[in-house]
């Protein structure tokens, strides 16, 4: 009986790690993709409410002072929001749902449009090497294949609100 516990407490405590969400808080700036090099830095604020870790994400446009503030909630609930695509500029209805898993924040979205017609799905990985945050974004959107990589540089931890 008590190998019996010990092997469920076991596999108990490691799904648990595999499920851990990563430590995002801090700034980050002397970002760059495989395209080309952004002028800006995101901000992320972590904290846990009930026991479910809440991302606020920020990317402060240098060039142009627009910013873009994302809230992440990793429960793997469904959340619904409007985006506007700003290459052709329609709103879109996004349906996305975010969860950690292996030390990464993950979210799994769809986006639909007139008469929800969907119009793509994408995956959005959040990770973070040392001193490095990742961002995979990886789908599809209106036909096209969407593979993007996006790595920036911790400059600091203090998060002023």
């Amino acid at each position: 009986m008590k190998k019996i516990v010990l092997v469920l407490t076991t596999l108990f405590t490691l799904n648990t790690l595999a499920n851990q969400c990563p430590e995002l808080d801090g700034r980050y700036d002397r970002c760059y993709s495989e395209i080309k090099k952004m002028r800006g830095e995101y901000i992320i604020d972590q904290v846990d409410q009930n026991g479910t870790a809440v991302f606020k994400v920020q990317f402060v446009d240098d060039e142009t002072d627009e910013s873009r503030i994302d809230k992440i909630t990793a429960n793997g609930k469904p959340e619904y929001r409007k985006e506007r695509v700003p290459v052709i500029g329609i709103k879109v209805d996004v349906e996305s749902r975010s969860y950690c898993k292996n030390n990464q924040v993950v979210t799994d979205a769809i986006a639909r449009g007139f008469f929800n017609k969907k119009l793509g799905e994408f995956t959005t990985t959040l990770l973070r090497n040392k001193d490095q945050l990742t961002m995979l974004v990886n789908g599809s959107y209106i036909g096209r294949s969407v593979n993007k990589v996006i790595k920036c540089q911790l400059i600091g931890t203090e998060i002023s609100n």
